[in-house]
Order: C-alpha cells, then sequence, then structure tokens
C-alpha cells in the first residue's frame, strides 16, 4: 500500500523533461508506456529484459531529461519576470528542496502527525509546492517597489 500511495501522490514531472527533448506529446505513446508497465508488473520475464538497460544509460537520460525541467523552470520565471520577490520565492524553494532532500534521512519527518508523514515525507515536491503557494499568498506583492 505505501507504493500505491507514493505513486498517488508523485508529481512525475520527469514526463515535462521527457516532452521536451523528444517533442512527442501524444497520448497514445503514453498509452503504450503504460501498457508496457502494466506488462512489467504481470510478467517478470518482460521486467527482467527491461532491466537489463545499463545503469549509466539510465542515468544518461537522467541527467538529460533534470536539466530540461531545470531549464524548463528558469524560463517560467524569466516570464514572470526577475522581481526580488520571484527571486525570494525561487530561492527558498530551491534551498529548502535541497536541505529537506539531504535530511529527510535523519527521520525529521518523525515528529509530524501521520497526515503529514503520509503527504509530504516521500514527496519533497508536495512539500516545495505547499511552501511556495504559501510564500506567494504572504509576500506583498509590491516587495519591489521603492518606499
Amino acid at each position: 500500500m505505501p507504493c500505491l500511495q507514493q505513486a498517488l501522490l508523485t508529481s512525475y514531472s520527469e514526463n515535462i523533461g521527457l516532452t521536451i527533448l523528444t517533442g512527442v506529446v501524444n497520448r497514445n505513446v503514453a498509452r503504450i508506456g503504460g501498457v508496457i508497465l502494466v506488462l512489467c508488473g504481470l510478467f517478470p520475464p518482460i521486467a527482467q529484459f527491461v532491466d537489463t538497460i545499463p545503469k549509466s544509460v539510465i542515468g544518461g537520460v537522467l541527467i538529460l531529461v533534470l536539466g530540461q525541467i531545470l531549464v524548463s523552470g528558469m524560463e517560467m520565471i524569466a516570464e514572470a519576470g526577475f522581481t526580488n520577490r520571484n527571486k525570494l520565492i525561487a530561492s527558498i524553494s530551491l534551498s529548502v528542496a535541497i536541505g529537506f532532500t539531504a535530511s529527510t534521512e535523519a527521520g525529521i519527518w518523525d515528529s509530524f502527525p501521520a497526515a503529514v508523514q503520509t503527504i509530504f515525507a516521500q514527496n519533497v515536491v508536495a512539500v516545495i509546492f505547499a511552501l511556495a503557494i504559501i510564500m506567494n499568498l504572504v509576500l506583498p506583492q509590491n516587495m519591489d517597489e521603492k518606499q
């Protein structure tokens, strides 16, 4: 059950990077990928075959995909404008993301209620999403105007 909960709470932002890299946005491709995953789950020999992909190939693709996600995020910030407010929200979100990723093994979530642990302990993206939304609501819109 924990795997199912994690799958339901994960954003799979890697798809953004794959779409940017390949230019493929056809839903049938996503359906075929889903069918392949179901077949891997039902037939272990198929999963073993897919598992033969060298880790270095997976790592190389992951570097490209995550780089595309990073650049896509920078483009979004650039479109919104590099105001002090936007830079503050982005920098705090990024810093907290790095910190929570590094400290997850330290048991930081043990002191939180079970509901919070279920949502945030395995999904740093959810933490940063909530933090960015809160900062966007709390920080004044006119931070950049000189008084």
